[in-house]
């Protein structure tokens, strides 16, 4: 279920920093990493992608700065290149202490004291199995399984439509602004959503709105072991509604695809999916029809654009709305 899914969820940008004398060992781990990139899951990049009389130096710093997976690939020339360390590693730390990539140390020749370098290596978890170097394994090929195994969890701990918010972390932000249509109205309210309190079971939400000049906040927690729409009764009670026992609610998916979507001029490499749902108890049914952007760069629930419309079973419109991203941060610990 885990490899039908995972491609799904987005693609993941990850970087290799490596010294150019580990050249093989980069190449081999590029082969075992191919499943992910077929899948539709990773872009891989490293510098031997740098095309004739381009600008090495801005192509490196563009392609680290939009990483979200950094692989540094751990040997003595490695920890002795200073463009390894202070350039690329540098950089790296300071993205992750912004939560804009995840770290992960490939250990790949006996290296003494990586793990306690200038940038603390060893506080991340290195792969393979038990940080034992690739050369030193008796079939190097079981190492690189590992390793790419190991690279596939991080990817799923990274995105995960079904629940985003298991991926959230206190502090995380993000303002929208809602445009809704009823009955030839047109009303405009911004929100604010943070992400308050989060452990392994359960994340808290405090959304602050202001719709037609009222002012309300609302805090909502949600499941973290169950895909979210499975708390839809949880939620919608802690709203005051209630569901009778015979309310009935099904929703299915209509496409999805890639797409590159510009934001306030600014590009979100999105996965955009469509649904359709439908409401109904006793006599009443009421059909929805939605549309998602989702990019997982966004923090708290990656939505960087929604339109949704929503229409008796009869057909005529009850309303329709369009949410676009503001703002967004991830607050540093």
């Amino acid at each position: 279920m885990f490899d039908q899914t995972i491609a799904e969820f987005g693609r993941i940008n990850v970087f290799y920093s490596y010294s150019h004398k580990d050249d093989a060992y980069r190449d081999r781990l590029v082969e075992q990493l191919e499943d992910l990139a077929s899948e539709g899951v990773i872009n891989g990049w490293h510098d031997r992608k740098i095309t004739p009389s381009a600008d090495w130096k801005r192509e490196i710093e563009r392609n680290l700065d939009r990483a979200h997976i950094v692989l540094f690939l751990i040997s003595p020339d490695f920890m002795a290149s200073p463009y390894c360390l202070g350039v690329e590693a540098a950089r790296a730390v300071e993205l992750h202490w912004e939560r804009r990539c995840r770290l992960v140390p490939v250990i790949i020749r006996p290296t003494p004291n990586w793990q306690d370098s200038k940038f603390k290596f060893g506080t991340f978890q290195a792969l393979p199995r038990d940080a034992k170097p690739v050369s030193e394994w008796p079939r190097p090929e079981r190492a690189f399984m590992d390793i790419g195994e190991g690279v596939r969890r991080v990817c799923k701990e990274i995105v995960d439509w079904q629940n985003p918010l298991r991926r959230s972390a206190k502090g995380d932000w993000v303002e929208r602004e809602q445009t809704l249509f009823v009955n030839g109205q047109r009303n405009v309210s911004r929100a604010r959503s943070v992400v308050t309190a989060v452990d392994g079971s359960s994340c808290t939400l405090t959304t602050t709105a202001e719709v037609q000049g009222q002012r309300f906040t609302m805090p909502i927690t949600v499941a973290l072991d169950r895909p979210a729409e499975d708390s839809f009764a949880a939620v919608m009670k802690q709203f005051g509604e209630t569901i009778s026992p015979n309310a009935v609610f099904w929703r299915e998916e209509t496409e999805r695809r890639e797409q590159k979507l510009f934001v306030g001029g600014q590009p979100y490499y999105c996965q955009v999916s469509g649904t359709i749902g439908k409401w109904q108890e006793d006599e009443v049914e009421v059909v929805a029809s939605e549309k998602t952007w989702r990019s997982i760069d966004i923090p708290v629930d990656g939505v960087v654009k929604e339109e949704q419309v929503v229409r008796a079973g009869s057909g005529l419109e009850v309303f329709r709305k369009a949410i676009v991203l503001v703002a967004h941060g991830r607050e540093r610990p």
